[in-house]
């Protein structure tokens, strides 16, 4: 498996996120540090970690003080990588959307024991219209996205002659042809966000061809052709 990254590195700290602690807040936190409040508390009371807060007060302000913000991240195809992102990465909150209702049922309870924050979505990558209209739905319960991780994806074994049209269309409609769809759609919403990031998950089979994979591996390549012109692309413009 081949993760292919669109814009500027450092996708952890985009992930997790980070933001400048208000003046009003520091004024806040000397307040009650002077009333008597401890690191831990301030830690809690401000989101931050405890480390950072007896730096700060220590210090008294000399070093940029930041507190951690929740990133939001949609994913398409529940199972693989796109379920081992969300779990492994704090103050994520993951989108999840898959044709598989069942799956995706599944997986909600799974992270719900993880306390992972999460919402699902029955979503066919192939159907243009509800594509086009699924950053609107999104929306309406994040305000923001910062990444897009494009997993959804198909396999289909045979040589060329042995994989019909119909066979060959149907699999570069999902494994192409959805992120193409998803990262256009998305690409708004992503230029928003202070830091943004596209990831779409390719393949080995993007770096070689193997017998037995023509469609498979074509559309892999495919894959990571257009992951590399969008990402000179994104850097002349950058997101956000």
């Amino acid at each position: 498996m081949t993760v292919e990254i669109s814009a500027i590195p450092a996708l952890s700290r985009t992930m997790q996120g980070e933001e400048m602690l208000q003046p009003e807040e520091v004024a806040a936190m000397l307040r009650l540090h002077e009333l008597g409040w401890g690191a831990k508390r301030l830690a809690k009371e401000f989101g931050c970690a405890r480390n950072t807060v007896r730096r700060y007060l220590r210090e008294g302000g000399t070093f940029p003080f930041r507190k951690p913000v929740r990133r939001t991240a949609v994913i398409t195809g529940w199972h693989w990588t796109g379920f081992g992102h969300c779990l492994g990465v704090p103050r994520l909150s993951c989108c999840l959307a898959d044709l598989d209702e069942a799956g995706l049922s599944e997986t909600f309870e799974l992270a719900a024991s993880a306390a992972v924050r999460m919402s699902q979505y029955v979503l066919d990558v192939t159907d243009r219209e509800a594509v086009a209209a699924f950053p609107k739905v999104v929306k309406e319960r994040h305000p923001k996205v910062h990444l897009l991780v494009n997993n959804a994806g198909v396999a289909l074994g045979g040589t060329f002659e042995q994989v019909s049209d119909e066979d060959f269309e149907w699999l570069f409609e999902v494994n192409f042809w959805g992120i193409v769809r998803m990262t256009r759609a998305f690409l708004p919403l992503l230029r928003e966000s202070d830091d943004a990031r596209v990831v779409n998950m390719s393949s080995l089979f993007g770096l070689i061809a193997p017998p037995g994979q023509a469609a498979y591996s074509a559309s892999k390549f495919a894959v990571r052709v257009f992951r590399r012109r969008c990402s000179m692309n994104l850097r002349e413009r950058p997101l956000a």
